[in-house]
C-alpha cells in the first residue's frame, strides 16, 4: 500500500477498535452485573467474579464485530470529508487508494471474525461451563453458609443447618430439579468431605433420598446410614455438554463418522459469520466514500442507516438458522449476509467508482 491507503488504513482500524472497545466494555459489565451473584449468594472472590465475566468478552467481539467494522468505516470515511482530506485524495489518486486501504482492511477483519467464530469463542465458553462447575463444586464443598438456602446452580438448591468444631455440615439438604422428568431431594444429619485420589465426595450419615416424577406424580423414599456422592456429579450443570466444540474438532468428528448431521451447519454457520463484516462494510464504504462538496441532503444519519441494515441482516440470518436444513438452509445462510451487495453496487455507480479514471490523471502523489 502507498502512504495515502497506509493512511486511510490505520484511520479504519483506529476508528473500528474505539467501538469494538466500547460495545466490549458495555456487553462485560453487563455480564458483571449478571454474575454478582457469585459474590453476594455463592460466596466466591471479586476475582473469580471478574475472572468469570471477562469470559464473555470474545463471544460479545463476535456478536459485533460486523457493526464495529461498519461503523469504524463510515466514521473514518466522515472524518476525512470534515477535514477536507477526501476531495484531494480523490482529485489526485482517484478512488484507488481507498479500495486498497478498504480490502487491507476488510481482509484484517475478516480473519479475526473468523478466529473468533471457529475457535476463540467456542474456546471461551468451555472454559466458562468449566469455571462454572468448580466454583458450583467448592460452593458444595466449602462455602455454604449454615443456615441460609443457596442456589447453587439453576434448579439445585443446597442448605446446611450448621457445622460441627472439625467443619462437617449438620442437617444437610439439597433439592435437584435439573432433570425435567424427575426430581430428588437429599436429606441427611450429618455431611463429610472425603476425597478419593482427585476426586471429592460429599458422605453422608443417617438420612434419605426422596424421588419425585413428574408425569405420576409419584414419590419415592431411599433411607440409607451412609450414602456418598461425587461433588463433581452434583456441581455439573450441563453447561459444558451444551457448549458448541469448536471447529477444529468438529471437523475431527466429521472426519470419523461420529458427528451429528447438524455439525455441517454449524461450521456453514460461522463461515458465513465473516460474510456480515465483509458486505455490511461494503456497503457502509459505498455509503460515505464519495466526497461532497455541497452540504448533504440526508434526512437519516448514515450511522443509523449502517446500523439498521446490520440488525435486519443479523435479524433475517437468525431466522434463516432456526428454519433452514439441507442444501438449501446452507446456501440461504450465504445468501443472506450477501444481500447488501445490491444497494452497494447501485451507490458506487451512481457516484461513479465504477467508472475508470482518465489516465492522464492517474498520476498523482504516491
Amino acid at each position: 500500500m502507498d502512504r495515502i491507503a497506509q493512511y486511510v488504513f490505520f484511520k479504519f482500524f483506529r476508528s473500528t477498535l474505539g467501538f469494538v472497545l466500547l460495545l466490549a466494555f458495555l456487553g462485560w459489565m453487563i455480564q458483571l452485573l449478571r454474575t454478582i451473584d457469585l459474590v453476594t449468594a455463592k460466596g466466591q472472590s471479586l476475582f473469580t467474579m471478574v475472572g468469570q465475566s471477562l469470559l464473555a468478552v470474545p463471544e460479545i467481539i463476535g456478536i459485533v464485530l460486523f457493526i464495529c467494522v461498519a461503523l469504524g468505516i463510515t466514521r473514518s470515511l466522515a472524518a476525512l470529508r470534515q477535514s477536507s482530506e477526501l476531495f484531494p485524495i480523490h482529485s489526485s489518486r482517484g478512488p484507488t487508494p481507498l479500495y486498497k486501504a478498504l480490502l487491507a482492511f476488510l481482509i484484517v477483519g475478516v480473519c479475526f471474525d473468523i478466529s473468533l467464530s471457529h475457535q476463540l469463542v467456542p474456546l471461551s465458553n468451555q472454559l466458562a461451563a468449566k469455571r462454572s462447575d468448580e466454583i458450583n463444586a467448592d460452593l458444595i464443598a466449602n462455602a455454604s453458609r449454615p443456615g441460609s438456602f443457596t442456589e447453587v446452580a439453576p434448579n439445585l438448591t443446597l442448605m446446611i443447618e450448621g457445622r460441627d468444631e472439625e467443619g462437617n455440615g449438620l442437617g444437610f439438604f439439597l433439592h435437584d430439579e435439573r432433570d425435567a422428568e424427575r426430581s430428588q431431594t437429599f436429606i441427611a444429619e450429618r455431611s463429610q468431605l472425603s476425597q478419593v485420589e482427585d476426586r471429592l465426595f460429599v458422605r453422608l450419615q443417617n438420612g434419605a433420598i426422596q424421588y419425585f416424577t413428574h408425569e405420576t406424580g409419584q414419590l419415592s423414599t431411599l433411607e440409607f446410614n451412609t450414602y456418598q456422592v461425587s461433588v463433581r456429579e452434583l456441581a455439573q450443570t450441563n453447561l459444558f455438554a451444551a457448549v458448541e466444540p469448536t471447529s477444529a474438532t468438529v471437523a475431527a468428528l466429521i472426519l470419523a463418522g461420529k458427528a451429528p448431521p447438524s455439525s455441517v451447519t454449524l461450521l456453514h454457520r460461522r463461515t458465513a459469520s465473516a460474510l456480515y463484516v465483509l458486505f455490511l462494510g461494503l456497503f457502509a464504504f459505498a455509503l460515505t466514500a464519495a466526497p461532497r462538496t455541497i452540504r448533504s441532503k440526508r434526512l437519516v444519519s448514515v450511522d443509523i442507516i449502517v446500523l439498521a441494515t446490520g440488525l435486519v441482516l443479523k435479524a433475517l440470518g437468525l431466522v434463516v438458522q432456526q428454519v433452514g436444513g439441507g442444501a438449501t438452509g446452507v446456501l440461504m445462510i450465504y445468501l443472506t449476509p450477501c444481500l447488501p451487495l445490491v444497494p452497494t453496487a447501485l451507490v458506487l455507480a451512481r457516484n461513479g467508482f465504477l467508472t475508470r479514471l482518465p489516465k492522464p490523471l492517474r498520476g498523482g502523489v504516491q
